[in-house]
């Protein structure tokens, strides 16, 4: 696309990213890579000799405990750095759901967040069922961030989902479209406006990141 004033607005799109898996063991760094065993797919381990995840993980300051795995996403700078390339002036709100670096060194995250979706149902192997899976793991917050800001976005704000909602005024939307048939379409959509900002909901899972350009 060639260079435009607006906004760029994404809803999960840098979780979908492919990862590389890494692990801590012993002091060394290891990457989980896939091979098969009685035509099965298993895990293997070899030494991490890729540059650029070992730079990922300096720029982010981020330092795996023992046995501690993590998902690297070396396509988000890439694509952050061709956002600001293609924004002249603007903003960029991104809707997605991850970890900051603190919480990535939280123990219960110490297996990484790598998951996959099947009918439904959470699986934690995501070499069951192959092709046939969807596959997702957590964003990294601050590296988005700082990515940006060394690319030109710069940084705004990060809200929860249903803290951005508020903000945004979608009460408003609830005032002004009252019904009290309770199968009416007016109702329904009150209804799924609720669920977006009821505490411990669908929202306290995802976050929205403001950036700016030349703004």
């Amino acid at each position: 696309m060639p260079p435009f004033e607006g906004l760029i607005f994404s809803n999960e799109l840098f979780d979908a990213f492919p990862v590389h898996v890494i692990e801590n063991y012993a002091d060394e760094l290891l990457e989980v890579m896939v091979t098969v065993k009685d035509d099965m797919l298993i895990e293997s381990f070899e030494p991490l000799t890729n540059e650029e995840i070992k730079s990922f993980l300096a720029r982010s300051g981020l330092k795996l405990d023992h046995q501690q795995r993590i998902e690297i996403p070396l396509q988000m700078e890439s694509m952050i750095k061709s956002m600001a390339g293609t924004l002249h002036r603007g903003l960029v709100l991104t809707v997605d759901y991850g970890y900051t670096n603190e919480e990535w060194m939280e123990p219960a995250r110490r297996n990484g967040s790598l998951r996959g979706y099947y009918k439904h149902k959470q699986i934690n192997n995501i070499l069951e069922h192959p092709g046939d899976m969807d596959i997702t793991s957590h964003v990294h917050f601050d590296a988005l961030t700082k990515f940006g800001n060394h690319h030109g976005l710069k940084f705004v704000h990060k809200w929860r989902q249903d803290e951005f909602l508020l903000d945004a005024g979608i009460l408003e939307e609830l005032q002004e479209n009252y019904d009290p048939n309770p199968f009416s379409a007016i109702s329904k959509r009150n209804r799924a406006i609720r669920s977006l900002i009821i505490p411990g909901g669908m929202s306290s899972s995802f976050h929205v990141i403001l950036q700016q350009k030349e703004i």
